[in-house]
């Protein structure tokens, strides 16, 4: 932190900022709520729980950063979200497919 092993700093840092970068269309609404709570969750079980800091939420900042369509790139290719989507997730069902679809279209039509 800072430049120092997080081992060699005086005092815990103040406040947290978590950066969740995410293709356009995969993380709206309920699920990016979730994403919200499962980070902040994390910061509070890596520092003792919410008995030994009930303030600490208030501290950990998640910003999620959307990609649009067709700016991801793995192995030298160009991947869509829907790409993405499946590699997470193998067995994915086709009415998340279908919504996924549908919010990567509606992307490209707010598109000038």
């Amino acid at each position: 932190m800072a430049g120092e092993l997080r081992a060699a700093a005086v005092a815990p840092p103040d406040h947290f900022i978590a950066d969740v970068f995410v293709l356009e269309g995969l993380l709206e609404g309920a699920r990016r709520s979730a994403v919200h709570r499962r980070v902040t969750d994390a910061f509070q079980r890596a520092f003792g729980g919410q008995a030994a800091d009930p303030m600490l939420p208030l501290r950990v900042w998640i910003l999620v950063h959307e990609v649009r369509e067709g700016s991801w790139g793995a192995a030298g290719r160009t991947v869509s979200a829907l790409n993405v989507a499946q590699f997470i997730n193998p067995e994915l069902g086709p009415a998340r497919r279908s919504e996924i679809a549908a919010a990567v279209a509606a992307g490209d039509r707010a598109t000038p």
